[in-house]
């Protein structure tokens, strides 16, 4: 066994060590029933009311599962943790609602807030020995007493935002004026909210009369009972999110959409959110016939891919836009080898049929040279419906474009000069991440290192010289890690006494895709925050739209950070980036705006259809326009007051591009990176190694090889600490900011 191996190997047996000591009750519900099974209910009640804050909203947001993990919920997702705990004791439950009189509502908001983890270790002792046998094999590096102190989280250790968080959000006020939020339409909201409540009631026997369990009021509460909320709760009493990719094709001057797969639905409220990655695979590397990167010129189809596998009704495509059902494909025969002939065809006649005069009627308004079929792009679509049937939200994503914001803006129907060709345009990966509750650093670093332990097979075929290979799949620690990151960074905008949570879910796509460039790689990274979900109250329960427009900018400035951290090359160099953050922090001034015809003359096409659409859907702007031609704007919710900075084309995004050779994949995700911007905002060198260890996947969460002859990840005795496969570091940005910079101070 080579030295590096063998450190790897020990650092293991440390992650697991440590693992086996986590109370995993204070996060994981099956875990809590086990401990509480031979429990008393009023033993259950009690230890519910300890640990399960209030945070209003309407309907099933977070389930029982997502009440425990973020330590708060309505008073439905309460009931529904309760009353799965009392049930597996033994006992019969049902879900009694009522509405609250004001005396009650003001009694269960005074529950507000969320209520940290009680205990983090069920063996104390068991995580120092573990952190010790972390601190050897990585070298004595002060690894293991960093993680521990990460845990820890101790009080005071939500540090206050960077001045220009409050700077700027100074300045959206200022620029708003009058057509700045009010609180009344939230407060009315909200007051609904809490007004309707949700109790367990439960009984041993059959016979026996049911008792009244309340977590969030006081147990001798009176109420008028109005009914029953079946279990499982009813879909329409449920937040759900349906996404779709759609392939954009022109057929002389007709465009047409054809759905890539069938919908994909799911409900925020499941045990396990999914997050849907959405990727498109060449059928040369299904083959083998060639790598990931270089396989799109050497392929015939194209298959969509959801989480590694083809998803229901998944219809595979070609270069040009021709479409059959991915089975058929799979399964050869003709059907397939008409499908991939007719579009060889095409392409061998479309300069014969460009250089015709008068050629078909329909080809007459296209330019010279144009394709008879081409693709357009894929488009993504997600869709959020509240419960209730509620007004439905829809957003569109060009994960691929051929056209470009302007040209369609302009009604182009053509690919742009220059496009990428769609066998190299298409090759990438999209995550949609849903958010709906923060969750403590215990489960983050567990969750970090559960998935490092799944992987230790996978790492050892590495080290002994295999390559990993994976198709690209739902990754569940990057979304704990992406949406803590911005949970955290919300909560420190808002500042002290703040509370601030997600009312609905908050939606984001991140983005990463890569081409073969010479000896090296060209990745991309972006990320789309769709929607944030987010409301923030002061601690009497009204809302604060000051506090909310501060969380809302640290938000965006830590979308910034991530943009420029979610990719393995973030060693490499950086290119110019599509930065909303940049646009909007060095803009002189802000001009409001809440009609389409208030916006300044001269914007780029792609940018006003942009702007029209978030004006359209409610929203007031206040929008900043750089002397080159660049905008972006802060776009603020009219009742929440809830703010993001989005892009020129009006997405919620920060994108940013690098230019990386193969060995800086790997030497730039050294963790050193994240602990030298850590240092430098003051903290301490052991905490902010163990910090930033802990914080990037515990040294080996994100495995994902980028290809067959890119070997992304693999153990090399240089690295005996075991510190690759760190795709995610703090310390990567351009502003140096990072919300946990302050627990190492």
């Amino acid at each position: 066994m080579t030295p590096g191996v063998a450190a790897y190997e020990a650092y293991m047996d440390g992650v697991a060590q440590f693992t086996a000591a986590v109370d995993r009750g204070a996060f994981d519900l099956d875990a809590l029933s086990l401990q509480t099974a031979l429990m008393e209910p009023d033993d259950i009640v009690a230890l519910v009311r300890d640990r399960i804050g209030f945070h209003p909203y309407t309907g099933s947001l977070r389930g029982a599962d997502g009440a425990l993990r973020a330590g708060a919920g309505n008073s439905l997702d309460t009931a529904l943790l309760l009353s799965r705990l009392l049930g597996d004791s033994g006992l019969e439950t049902r879900i009694a609602r009522a509405t609250l009189n004001p005396e009650q509502a003001a009694a269960l908001t005074a529950r507000l807030g969320r209520v940290a983890p009680a205990a983090t270790f069920a063996d104390p002792a068991g995580a120092q020995d573990a952190a010790a046998v972390i601190e050897r094999a990585s070298g004595n590096l002060g690894l293991g007493a960093g993680i521990l102190g990460f845990i820890a989280d101790p009080a005071g250790g939500v540090p206050a935002a960077p001045p220009k968080v409050g700077q700027e959000a100074e300045r959206i006020v200022a620029a708003l004026g009058p057509d700045l939020p009010g609180a009344e339409g939230l407060a009315a909201h909200l007051q609904a909210e809490v007004a309707d409540y949700a109790w367990v009631q439960s009984r041993l026997f059959g016979a026996d009369d049911w008792v009244d369990r309340h977590v969030l009021l006081p147990a001798d509460t009176s109420l008028t009972l109005e009914g029953f909320i079946p279990v499982p709760v009813p879909e329409e009493m449920k937040h759900s999110v349906t996404f779709v990719a759609e392939l954009k094709v022109r057929e002389g001057v007709d465009t047409r959409s054809i759905p890539l797969f069938d919908t994909g639905r799911f409900t925020t409220d499941s045990a396990a959110l999914p997050a849907p990655v959405i990727s498109i695979l060449p059928d040369a590397a299904l083959k083998g016939q060639s790598d990931l990167l270089t396989a799109g010129p050497d392929s015939r189809f194209f298959f969509p891919l959801v989480n590694g596998v083809l998803p229901p009704g998944a219809r595979a495509f070609t270069a040009r836009g021709q479409v059959i059902p991915a089975q058929d494909v799979l399964a050869g025969g003709a059907m397939a080898d008409l499908v991939a002939e007719v579009g060889s065809q095409l392409a061998e006649t479309t300069d014969l049929l460009a250089a015709m005069q008068g050629g078909r009627a329909e080809d007459a308004e296209l330019p010279p040279n144009s394709p008879v079929q081409e693709v357009l792009g894929i488009v993504l679509k997600v869709a959020y419906t509240p419960p209730g049937g509620g007004t439905r939200t829809t957003w569109e994503r060009h994960i691929v474009d051929r056209v470009g914001p302007d040209g369609r803006a302009e009604g182009r129907i053509t690919a742009a000069p220059g496009a990428q060709p769609t066998e190299t345009a298409v090759l990438g990966r999209w995550t949609l991440l849903p958010a709906v509750g923060d969750i403590s650093a215990v489960q983050l670093v567990t969750a970090q290192a559960d998935r490092a332990l799944g992987l230790r097979q996978d790492m050892r075929a590495v080290a002994e010289g295999g390559a990993l290979y994976a198709f690209p799949a739902e990754n569940p620690v990057q979304r704990l890690l992406s949406t803590h990151l911005l949970d955290r960074a919300a909560s420190q905008g808002a500042g002290p006494g703040a509370v601030v949570y997600r009312a609905t879910p908050g939606l984001m796509i991140l983005r990463q895709t890569s081409a073969a460039l010479g000896g090296g790689l060209r990745q991309a990274a972006g990320i789309d925050i769709l929607t944030t979900g987010r409301r923030v109250l002061g601690a009497n329960g009204a809302p604060d739209t000051a506090a909310a427009l501060r969380a809302g900018v640290a938000e965006t400035l830590m979308e910034y950070e991530l943009a420029s951290a979610i990719l393995p090359g973030a060693g490499g160099a950086r290119t110019p980036s599509e930065s909303a953050w940049a646009v909007l922090s060095a803009a002189q001034s802000l001009t409001p705006v809440t009609r389409a015809q208030d916006l300044p003359q001269g914007l780029p096409p792609g940018t006003r259809a942009g702007a029209e659409a978030d004006l359209s859907g409610g929203a007031i702007l206040a929008l900043a326009a750089a002397d080159e031609g660049a905008a972006a704007w802060w776009r603020i919710d009219p009742q929440s007051g809830a703010v993001i900075g989005v892009d020129g084309l009006g997405r919620g995004g920060e994108a940013a591009e690098y230019l990386s050779l193969v060995d800086a994949i790997i030497t730039g995700t050294f963790v050193g990176v994240g602990t030298a911007s850590c240092t430098a905002g003051g903290g301490g060198y052991g905490c902010c190694v163990g910090t930033n260890l802990a914080w990037g996947l515990l040294g080996y969460g994100l495995l994902y090889g980028a290809g067959k002859g890119i070997e992304a990840i693999f153990l090399a005795d240089a690295y005996t600490a075991g510190l690759i496969g760190m795709s995610v570091g703090v310390g990567t940005s351009a502003s140096g900011w990072s919300p946990f910079n302050g627990v190492c101070s």
